[in-house]
């Protein structure tokens, strides 16, 4: 039940916004990238967002 719930929050928030992200510019990279990007967009969101409310 824990694996499905972390699968199903990585691929709706990591993968999924690395997906949206590339498909900006018409690539189709595999998925490790897809989860990476996704992962370093929200990293990046999450330190602006400290920033500005801090």
């Amino acid at each position: 039940m824990i694996d499905a719930l972390f699968s199903t929050i990585f691929e709706v928030f990591f993968t999924g916004t690395g997906r949206r992200l590339f498909n900006l510019f018409g690539q189709k990279p595999p998925e490790i990238i897809l989860m990476f990007a996704g992962m370093a967009f929200w990293i990046v969101l999450g330190i602006l967002l400290y920033a500005v409310l801090h």
